[in-house]
């Protein structure tokens, strides 16, 4: 499982890929959950169910398996 942007580039904890990213995993796009409380977004795969949470400063978090 690699977690890639909408231009391939892929991703690992601590990178800046912005607040409104479109992430990528298993070749499909990411759903994403509005901002919680503290302004951060999780992404989730639908087919492998990892998740990956981006801050309100567009830093890639943790990837969950």
């Amino acid at each position: 499982m690699s977690i890639t942007t909408h231009y391939d580039f892929e991703v690992s904890p601590g990178d800046e890929v912005g607040t409104d990213a479109t992430l990528f995993c298993c070749n499909q796009r990411m759903t994403v959950a509005g901002p919680d409380k503290h302004g951060d977004r999780t992404h989730t795969c639908g087919n492998c169910g990892a998740q990956v949470d981006v801050n309100k400063l567009g830093l890639l978090g943790d990837i969950r398996d």
